[in-house]
């Protein structure tokens, strides 16, 4: 994707890959510390090469939040609403 130039930039540039698994812990079934990886530029909408920490987990829902704001949808949740605070700060 890297190597495929689309526009200004590349493939990679303009996509969004999200990667992560169900629980953070399999055995205990835990979201504390739950990793997601997120790839790509997302059209520029998105700094890469960095690790972001968030104190609070888990963030599931307001990580999906953040990645529909990037893609220009406005939402302020995402699933079940109690479980949802809104996009983090300082993804994009």
């Amino acid at each position: 994707m890297k190597e495929i130039r689309e526009g200004d930039g590349t493939l990679l540039d303009n996509t969004l890959i999200f990667s992560t698994s169900e629980q953070s812990n399999g055995t205990t079934h835990d979201h504390a510390d739950m990793p997601f990886l997120l790839l790509g530029g997302a059209g520029g909408a998105l700094r890469g090469k960095r690790w972001l920490r968030y104190a609070d987990s888990p963030k599931h829902n307001d990580l999906l939040v953040s990645i529909l704001n990037l893609m220009g949808v406005e939402a302020t949740t995402f699933g079940k609403p109690d479980w949802c605070s809104g996009p983090l700060s300082g993804l994009a």
